[in-house]
């Protein structure tokens, strides 16, 4: 009579159960790629892609890693420097009559006849890094002087426009509202710009959601409205040009074909707009005294109450050497702006003329209109792309892993797919090269970082496995070991056996 065995209690697992069960290190990858993911987005690109809240700005610190991290990548991609076509020309309080930075009036005196010599020097464009309030200044000849000597200039000018908040901003109806401004002649070549910048500085500000405020456009003093009365209208959003940045218009102005190019399109074109990476240069610059000075002849007005020929003893030089670097300001696009130390933010480099480690605004939108004039500037990979080649190599890592012959025997052990998940790695580093270098691309750090955490994560998950089967093996050989030595225990077996049996028949 044959007996049926037992079943085993602990069968062995098919090899592709095994191999399934080891997929549980995604989610700890995905835990790890996220939290990379949203910090250098968040904390260090300065925006989130899973957003179009207008709202949303945060500064970002230039000394941290957006600094650098991106701008080398920048500077390297980017290293070509071209001809510069833009001249900086800063009010500094070091040289400049202390008045023009604290002086609402006598600031704007100085600026009518720093944009009167600036037309006598064939400047191509002027565009000023200042806004312009119509009820900061009282002092009715100056406020005149600076309204004619704008609207009577042959030069096109591109002037500062503020924003403020909306109250509930961060409502997704939008945030900014244009801040009422000196208004010049319609016939005056007087263009504005937002002087708004992005928060993080790396980065060209392009164009802003901008929306009317419902506060400033009502007619009925709050006060009369009787009780029940409607709400104040939602504000709305104004075309899309009313919220261009300084560094646009002006290159607006040179290039009016520049929103037509395809990678200017699409990037407008985005919600909210992409603000690209750029890089700086240092741009030809000169003191505002010495254009001022240098363009206007003997003998000179008083400037800010003092001898002009006095005061421009020391600043006059050659029309064609301005700056003692064979500057002309014929055909330059001018940026006129403050070296205030409200102004002054740490950066990551030193540029001279300026303080060490730190840029003012007008440096800034200088380089930014230059930058645009070139098309010199980076951008990120799409988002969709980066997370395909990132679930793709996760599947390439795992075939490695997995990869076994007809017996379930793993044809590659541990050390041997950690090497060739490296060498996959090393591939998406050189298609990330190839992409900055051939088309200005840039591959988010967070994806190479998270790439490379998955493929350590999943080594060492690999060799822990194999030591805990090669420990748990081990310990069942000496689970069901003989407690005593085959020869022995067979010995004593059949002493015991023929003693029974003895017993049994005798």
């Amino acid at each position: 009579m044959s007996s049926t065995p037992n079943p085993d209690p602990h069968p062995v697992e098919h090899w592709a159960m095994r191999r399934l069960r080891q997929f549980w290190l995604v989610i700890p990858l995905v835990a790890i790629l996220f939290a990379l993911m949203m910090s250098d987005l968040g904390d260090f690109m300065g925006y989130n892609p899973f957003t179009s809240n207008q709202c949303s700005f945060s500064d970002t610190d230039q000394s941290s890693i957006s600094a650098k991290m991106y701008m080398p990548i920048a500077k390297w991609a980017l290293r070509y420097t071209p001809s510069p076509s833009v001249a900086i020309i800063y009010i500094d309080p070091a040289h400049d009559p202390p008045d023009l930075l604290t002086n609402v009036c006598a600031s704007r005196a100085f600026l009518a006849r720093l944009i009167a010599d600036l037309n006598a020097l064939s400047a191509h464009v002027i565009v000023i890094d200042k806004y312009y309030s119509a009820t900061a200044c009282a002092e009715q000849d100056k406020n005149a002087a600076f309204i004619s000597a704008m609207e009577s200039s042959k030069v096109p000018i591109v002037v500062g426009q503020d924003d403020h908040a909306l109250a509930g901003g961060s409502d997704a109806s939008g945030c900014l509202a244009l801040t009422p401004r000196l208004e010049f002649s319609k016939a005056a070549k007087v263009f504005y710009g937002l002087v708004h910048l992005d928060a993080d500085d790396l980065k060209i500000p392009l164009r802003f959601a901008v929306f009317s405020d419902p506060a400033e456009s009502a007619t009925t003093p709050a006060i009369s409205q009787p009780v029940g009365s409607n709400p104040p209208p939602a504000p709305k959003q104004l075309p899309d040009a009313s919220g261009d940045s300084l560094s646009l218009v002006a290159a607006k102005l040179i290039d009016p074909h520049i929103e037509s190019n395809r990678t200017v399109r699409k990037l407008l074109a985005a919600n909210p707009v992409v603000d690209p990476y750029t890089t700086f240069i240092n741009l030809p610059n000169i003191t505002a005294l010495t254009a001022l000075c240098s363009a206007e002849p003997s003998p000179r007005a008083d400037i800010d109450g003092q001898p002009g020929d006095e005061l421009c003893k020391l600043w006059t030089r050659p029309l064609d050497d301005l700056n003692g670097k064979q500057l002309n300001l014929a055909g330059k696009i001018v940026v006129i702006g403050d070296l205030s130390d409200s102004d002054m933010k740490p950066f990551p480099s030193d540029l001279a003329p300026f303080p060490s480690g730190k840029r003012p605004g007008v440096f800034l939108h200088a380089n930014y209109v230059q930058a645009l004039l070139d098309h010199r500037f980076l951008l990120e990979i799409p988002m969709a792309v980066t997370l395909g080649v990132l679930v793709l190599y996760t599947l390439i890592v795992y075939c490695l892993y997995w990869a076994h012959d007809e017996d379930g025997r793993p044809r590659l052990n541990a050390e041997q797919a950690g090497l060739w998940s490296l060498v996959a790695l090393a591939g998406i580093v050189s298609l990330s090269f190839l992409a900055l270098v051939a088309m200005s691309y840039f591959t988010p750090l967070w994806a190479l970082w998270g790439a490379g955490v998955f493929m350590v994560f999943r080594y060492l998950e690999a060799t822990g496995h194999h030591r805990s089967q090669h420990l748990m093996g081990h310990l069942a050989h000496h689970r069901h070991a003989p407690a005593h030595p085959a020869g022995e225990d067979a010995g004593n077996i059949h002493q015991s056996s023929s003693s029974h049996d003895g017993g049994k028949h005798g």
